[in-house]
Parts: structure tokens; C-alpha cells; sequence
């Protein structure tokens, strides 16, 4: 989407007549030939700025929530693409602007450098940090021995920063291609040169195709392993404590979640690199008069073509702003943060709406504790508890049982015939 609109002026610069003398962008000639272009471009847009800001947020506030990030290397990341795909949505609506309402291309220095490699950076970054944890969690269940040395929120920090250094200073190469001229305030892309071919089409291999087909890759893996441990009723930790089954059902409660969301970006990023590579703009006939164009074949084909990948667009578009809506259908530590957020931000109104007027906050605190409770920081602490007690029980009963026994024998603790179906056993 991101080169989606160019000048028209570039592409009749051979003609003087008919279509260059009447719409001087393509956004005037899809307004007069294809309205419904310009209908999806500019009503659906919106609606995925509107719910992305607001997930986005939502989303980096709790998975950056000291609790919920601690000992938990999927915040990290979840944390880092919440914050990426809320640049992504904030920087967007400018080129947005300018390419489906203004039909103009890059006019400004900000346009052309400052604001684009920011975009892009944002844009790649999507796709990379799911295949990041991704990769995580496979090596979290397929090598569970391996999961508290590899899988730590500190590596998990390390690896974002490095995916983005790379991804930032690969897009800097643009800036070979790009320069603004000062006299005719307009940006000018090179994309004759060879160089600038061979740099688009290997951005799109690689974060609109090996990327997503390397994420459905590990999600496939992880998802046969989840499946063969949940049917064969093995299990990744020791589950015969409390502790360890709560530890269980929220690795695997989360890593239902992670799945979902990978699935989601690469059902919604691998078409759109699809199309790019089957793609083949081909604009009909500039000399020819507007009836002329409404029965031209290859212009109705084009328009065809282009309202296609409009729509493939906005669908790619669609995961920078609903991965919130996963989170909350999938993850219930997702839904507790939210919920006291919201809470906190609406206060008597949502309680009102509930029907629990003063009961919230306490039952916030109660779910929260219980969570900490239930980490895995605090199971080695249980079970220390657990077993100390057992140990004191069991004493107990076997001071008790011996001063029976004492009593039983000297005449104190009772008759001593009830002892002889014992002796007798012993005796045998």
C-alpha cells in the first residue's frame, strides 16, 4: 500500500490530449472510472486507525505492566509490537492523506526521508517480531529443558533491539534512491535504476514472504507438539502440585494466544506479498476519450486489478489494529489488566453498567494476588510449605498412634484385648 498512488502527470508524460489534459492524478481518474477504489481506500482506513490506537495502547499498557512482564519473555515482544504497530498507525494517515484523498505524491523533505524510513521501519517490524516469538516458543516446547535459560525476558530484550537496528539501517538504503529537489519541492524516487528493482523486490521476499512463511512454519510445529502433548497426556513440567498445573495451563494458555496472533499477521501479510509478486500493472491506451476508456479491456482490467489490491491493503492493514481483540478472546491475564484499566479510567460509569457498585477494586486485588500467587516465582516457596506441613502432620499422627499404643499396653490408653488381633497378626 505503501507506493500504492504516483502522479499521473509520469505516467501520460508522452501525451497532450484527452486523459493527461482532464485528471492530472490517478486519484481523479479512479473518482471518474472506478469510485469504489477511492470508496474502500477512504472509508476503511479510518475504522482500522480508530481500533488501533486504541488496542495498541491498551496493549502496551498491560503487557508492560511489571507484573505481567515479569518472567515472561512473550511481553517483551508482545509489548514491543504493540508499540510498533501504534507508530505504524500514527505515521500512516499522513501518506494516507496524501495518496487517496490528495492524489499527490512526496512533496515535502519530511515525505521524503524523514517520515518514510519511520513508516517502513514500522511496518517490517510487525511481521519480524512475531516470527521472534514465534521462534520462542517453539524452542519453549519443543525444548522445555531449555525454556528458563533461552527464554528470558532479558534475551527477549536483547533480540528486539537487535530486529529493529536491522531493520531501521536496512531501510536507510532508500535514501540512495530518494532526493528532494529544493526548486521543484518534490521528491524524487529513482526507480529506473536497477538497484532500486532489485532492493523492492528482495524487501518483499523477505518480510512479505520468507518472513510470514517462516512464522506459519514454527506455528505449524508448535502447534503438532501442543497437540501430541495434550493428547498423549504428557506434559512439558512435573503436574502433580497445584503450583505446577496452574504453571501448565497459563504456558499453554499463552501459548494458544501467541498462535493465534501469529496466524493472524500471516494470514493477512503472506497475500499481500502474493500479489505483489503476481502483479502486472499494465495502463491502457492514454489517447483514448473517456467513452473509449469505459469499454477499453485492459483499462477495466486494470481497474480491476487495483481495486484487488485495495482491498488486499486494508486487509494487510487489519493486523496492525486487531491483535487486541485476540488478546482479549484468548488471554485471560489480558483481560484482568484491561478490565482494571478500563476500570480505573471509567470508574462508576462501568461498575454501574456491571451491577457491582464497590466491588471492582477488591476483586481486582483478589485476582491480581491470586496470579502472583500462582507464578512460578512462588511455587518453589509452596512447596517448601506444603511439604513442611505434610511433615508436622505426619509427626503428629505418629506421636499420636505411639502414645496409643503406650497406653494400650501399660493399661492407660485403654484395654489391652484390643491389641491382640494386632499381636496376633505380628505374631504370624
Amino acid at each position: 500500500m505503501l507506493n500504492a498512488t504516483t502522479n499521473f502527470d509520469a505516467l501520460l508524460q508522452n501525451d497532450t490530449e484527452n486523459l493527461q489534459s482532464k485528471y492530472k492524478t490517478l486519484v481523479a481518474l479512479y473518482a471518474r472510472f472506478a469510485p469504489s477504489i477511492l470508496i474502500v481506500d477512504r472509508s476503511i482506513t479510518p475504522f482500522w486507525y480508530f481500533l488501533g490506537l486504541f488496542g495498541n495502547l491498551l496493549s502496551a499498557y498491560v503487557w508492560m505492566h511489571p507484573r505481567v512482564r515479569r518472567k515472561n519473555s512473550s511481553a517483551v515482544y508482545l509489548a514491543a509490537l504493540s508499540v510498533w504497530d501504534l507508530i505504524f498507525l500514527a505515521l500512516h494517515p499522513f501518506q494516507e492523506v496524501r495518496e487517496a484523498w490528495m492524489g499527490i505524491s512526496e512533496n515535502s523533505l519530511l515525505d521524503c526521508g524523514l517520515l518514510h524510513i519511520p513508516l517502513l521501519t514500522a511496518q517490517y517490524m510487525s511481521p519480524v517480531l512475531v516470527l521472534c516469538f514465534t521462534v520462542e516458543r517453539w524452542i519453549a516446547i519443543w525444548f522445555p529443558f531449555k525454556r528458563d535459560s533461552l527464554c528470558t525476558p532479558k534475551r527477549a530484550c536483547i533480540v528486539t533491539v537487535a530486529m529493529i537496528c536491522i531493520v531501521f539501517f536496512y531501510n536507510l538504503i532508500q535514501l540512495k534512491f530518494r532526493r528532494y529537489d529544493y526548486e521543484l519541492s518534490v521528491c524524487i524516487v529513482n526507480t529506473q535504476a536497477v538497484e532500486w528493482t532489485v532492493y523492492t523486490s528482495i524487501s518483499e521476499i523477505i518480510f512479505s514472504g520468507f518472513v510470514p512463511i517462516s512464522a506459519l512454519v514454527f506455528n505449524l510445529l508448535v502447534a503438532i507438539e501442543l497437540y501430541r502433548i495434550t493428547v498423549g497426556n504428557k506434559h512439558m513440567m512435573p503436574n502433580g502440585d497445584g503450583g505446577d498445573a496452574s504453571a501448565e495451563r497459563k504456558f499453554r494458555s499463552t501459548t494458544l494466544m501467541l498462535l493465534c496472533v501469529s496466524f493472524f499477521v500471516i494470514v493477512t501479510s503472506l497475500p499481500a506479498g502474493l500479489l505483489y509478486a503476481l502483479q502486472n500493472q499494465n495502463y491502457g491506451n492514454v489517447t483514448l476519450t473517456d467513452s473509449e476508456v469505459e469499454q477499453d479491456s485492459t483499462w477495466q482490467s486494470y481497474f480491476s486489478a487495483t481495486l484487488t489490491k485495495k482491498i488486499v491493503d486494508e486487509l494487510s492493514i487489519s493486523h496492525y489494529s486487531l491483535n487486541f481483540v485476540i488478546y482479549l478472546l484468548t488471554g485471560p491475564q489480558y483481560r484482568m489488566y484491561a478490565h482494571q484499566l478500563l476500570s480505573s479510567i471509567f470508574g462508576g460509569c462501568c461498575r454501574l453498567i456491571r451491577g457491582r457498585v464497590g466491588q471492582p477494586k477488591e476483586q481486582l486485588k483478589q485476582r491480581e494476588d491470586y496470579y502472583f500467587n500462582n507464578s512460578r516465582t512462588n511455587r518453589a516457596k509452596r512447596l517448601s510449605e506444603r511439604n513442611s506441613t505434610m511433615s508436622g502432620t505426619n509427626a503428629t499422627a505418629v506421636g499420636r498412634g505411639s502414645a496409643e499404643l503406650d497406653g494400650a499396653t501399660t493399661g492407660t490408653g485403654g484395654d489391652t484385648n484390643a491389641l491382640s488381633p494386632l499381636i496376633v497378626k505380628s505374631t504370624v
